[in-house]
């Protein structure tokens, strides 16, 4: 498994060719805000500072609007943001991001390439990490590809109803009524052959409200935690 190493802004995973951080929604020590949020006018500034915290500065953003799919978006300099829930960085200086609260951020990584995914159980139904899986893979001529999955809701507090639990086909493995996001994306994922070697297991809805944003718990909000991750 990755080291998983708690830094100012969240946790640090080395992924031998590329860093991934999950952030918290806010710094550990001075509680300065880190929403990761599209709507936030200082997002692009928020993920500078994570980037600073590792002596990194002047990197390009590959953002995407999620919309609880499964496409998948390679960042080009100069394109225009696109409707995806996965975005592939394949250069140096560039930052591949996606956010969540509540929804899993999981990180894909091989040699020479990092797609950054949002999961919620829409996407993970539909089949987001399979289309991230095998966009990686194409990217990167099949080198071996490894996962590091991030806060998220827990299976002790994420309840949904039966027909989620079956699209998700997690109804023999989850808690009663309750769906564990971050094992059925673990499952899936060793069943596409790709290895998880570092998840951050923390729940969003019941850790402390400092610390993540939640959609369940703030019964709705504007505010994002997520991953940002770089080739190094």
């Amino acid at each position: 498994m990755a080291e998983v190493i708690e830094i100012e802004a969240g946790w640090r995973v080395d992924l031998g060719g590329s860093t991934a951080v999950f952030t918290l929604a806010q710094t550990r020590s001075e509680g300065q805000s880190l929403d990761l949020a599209m709507t936030n006018p200082q997002r692009d500034g928020h993920i500078a500072q994570v980037l600073k915290e590792h002596g990194l500065e002047g990197f390009g953003i590959a953002a995407i609007n999620q919309v609880h799919g499964t496409a998948v978006s390679e960042w080009r300099e100069s394109a225009e943001v696109m409707d995806a829930d996965a975005v592939l960085v394949a250069q140096t200086g560039v930052a591949a991001v996606a956010v969540a609260a509540d929804c899993l951020p999981v990180i894909l990584a091989s040699e020479g390439g990092v797609v950054a995914v949002h999961v919620g159980w829409r996407g993970l139904a539909a089949g987001v990490l399979e289309c991230a899986v095998e966009a990686i893979r194409h990217r990167c001529d099949e080198s071996a590809v490894v996962a590091a999955l991030g806060p998220c809701a827990g299976v002790c507090c994420y309840e949904v109803s039966a027909e989620v639990l079956s699209a998700c086909g997690a109804a023999a493995s989850s808690v009663s009524g309750h769906l564990d996001l971050r094992g059925e994306a673990s499952a899936r994922l060793k069943s596409l052959g790709v290895r998880t070697v570092a998840v951050v297991d923390q729940c969003t809805i019941c850790s402390d409200a400092d610390r993540f944003f939640s959609y369940r718990r703030q019964h709705g909000t504007l505010g994002r935690q997520g991953v940002v991750a770089w080739l190094n």
